[in-house]
């Protein structure tokens, strides 16, 4: 059976009947009528009592609702009826009610009507203020930082190609004197021998191209020594943060004497680093970070 089909007792025993509901949490109890009544802190007499009428216009009443009602008011027993209580509830109704005036559709739209707006003054708002725009730079630096660090890899690994094409071309020309070796072990001192100068080729003794050597070996032992002499420490410029390459020299120096040393550990120039300029060297291997210590020794011009 639906509950729609259970009968309507429309009077109930105060005294000795009850109904059961439940709590918040589910558990059924009993009320009796009479505490049901006067916990809605309404009179027995008067409850027992209800009318209900109502009216489009709050002049003429009726107990029946139709679609054109918009106002209801109550009675309890025998008191006076209740003030109109609106029932449909709308800007357009509360307007006419208001104004206390039964006005039209269009005079409410009208009345609604008024001067445009002024633009908002954006003219003192500062970029650093608009919604957004942390992250935004937030982007920005990340898009930045990507960008440094996908450059920093191509360029080590082109120092990496060029290193590993230094390796094999030593290898290849230490081969080469390796296999020579006998030849030149057999080689006497009034042997000759052809050099390809600027001019064309020439013919020189085995003793006079070993007196040429030993003259020019001894130049450049006392260049190196000279230059010992006059090395001296030039501050390098540059970010250390693990990833820059490029350091500038505070002077110029002269190419073919400098010396640097990374935590106490002196690079090999040529396979460590690059003297790129008289200012300014390039890192190959060792890529120095904020708390490295970096030494550069040379010649200063």
């Amino acid at each position: 059976m639906k509950y729609s089909d259970l009968p309507i007792r429309k009077a109930l025993n105060s005294s000795t009947e009850y109904i059961v509901v439940y709590d918040e949490e589910g558990s059924p109890f009993r009320i009796s009528i009479s505490d049901l009544k006067m916990s809605m802190g309404l009179d027995l007499l008067k409850i027992e009592s209800i009318a209900v009428q109502y009216s489009s216009n709050k002049i003429s009443w009726h107990s029946t609702y139709t679609e054109s009602d918009t106002y209801m008011r109550i009675q309890c027993g025998k008191d006076p009826w209740s003030i109109p209580i609106c029932i449909k509830v709308s800007a357009y109704e509360t307007w006419k009610e208001k104004n206390g005036k039964n006005g039209t559709i269009e005079e409410f739209l009208k009345s609604l009507q008024g001067p445009a707006g002024k633009d908002a003054d954006i003219s003192t708002i500062k970029i650093s203020q608009l919604s957004g725009y942390e992250k935004l730079m937030s982007d920005i630096v990340n898009t930045i930082d990507n960008k440094n660090a996908t450059v920093t890899k191509e360029i080590l690994t082109i120092f990496e190609s060029i290193n590993q094409e230094l390796t094999n071309l030593q290898t290849k020309v230490t081969k080469q004197e390796v296999d020579n070796l006998k030849s030149v072990m057999a080689l006497s001192e009034t042997d000759i021998v052809s050099i390809k100068t600027e001019d064309g080729l020439r013919k020189i003794t085995i003793n006079t191209l070993l007196d040429n050597l030993a003259v020019k070996l001894l130049s450049q032992n006392s260049f190196q020594k000279v230059a010992s002499e006059q090395r001296k420490v030039i501050a390098l410029t540059g970010n250390q943060d693990g990833k820059n390459v490029r350091f500038s020299s505070a002077a110029n120096y002269v190419l073919g004497t400098s010396q640097l040393y990374i935590n106490g550990n002196r690079q090999v120039a040529g396979t460590d680093y690059l003297e790129s300029s008289i200012t300014e060297i390039t890192l190959l291997t060792a890529i120095p970070a904020k708390d490295d210590i970096l030494v550069f020794v040379a010649v200063p011009i």
